[in-house]
């Protein structure tokens, strides 16, 4: 659905002026991530299902808008483990405490539109995303961690002319098969520990 509303929004914007800027930029990122895909896991074992992300990234603008670049974030959110009968049943915490932290490395591939200072673009990719899971129960300390292909679609905007610039994005990523083989998670037939980012961003660049 995201993927063919980026598409959409691609042919709508396809008589837009081309950037023609090229050269390396760098980026560093920060905002708000939902696990969009776990909401009720989450919430069950985090009470909320949101929470603080943040990321750096690098890449570089090719002729004719389009850019590449290569990024990781981490999302990292404290509770404690829970016992859920089934999907709707009351929520009873155990008093273990557990964490979580999710990193996506991501490649993506995307496109600027016009050649103003303000600059709306898109962009589709994938990569690896490394899900960790540390909880103590008993005075023991116990992490399991694994990653997962995973892919991503965004949407965003830049602003600015000169080397530095700032903007806001909006992205979401799927990362399929990574949690539902036990827990709380197979009670509410979750399994993708993706989800939306909103996130601001600051770039600075380098070319002509």
């Amino acid at each position: 659905m995201v993927v063919r509303s980026l598409a959409a929004l691609a042919l709508a914007l396809a008589c837009a002026p081309m950037a023609t800027a090229q050269g390396l930029f760098l980026e560093g990122v920060g905002g708000y991530q939902d696990l969009t895909g776990a909401k009720d896991s989450a919430k069950a074992v985090f009470g909320s299902s949101g929470g603080l992300t943040f990321g750096s990234g690098i890449g570089y603008n090719l002729a004719n808008g389009f850019f590449v670049s290569g990024w990781a974030r981490r999302f990292s959110k404290d509770g404690e483990r829970v016992f859920v009968a089934a999907a709707g049943s009351p929520v009873f915490p155990l008093g273990h405490p557990l964490s979580v932290k999710i990193t996506p490395l991501q490649g993506t591939l995307g496109f600027r539109f016009g050649h103003s200072s303000l600059r709306p673009y898109l962009g589709i990719g994938g990569g690896i995303t490394s899900f960790k899971e540390t909880s103590t129960v008993g005075g023991l300390t116990e992490s399991t961690s694994e990653s997962k292909a995973s892919y991503h679609a965004l949407v965003g905007i830049d602003f600015g002319k000169g080397a530095l610039g700032v903007g806001g994005e909006l992205l979401y990523l799927s990362v399929p098969k990574s949690i539902g083989l036990g827990g709380v998670s197979q009670v509410y037939g979750e399994t993708n520990v993706g989800g939306f980012q909103a996130v601001g961003k600051i770039s600075f660049r380098f070319g002509k």
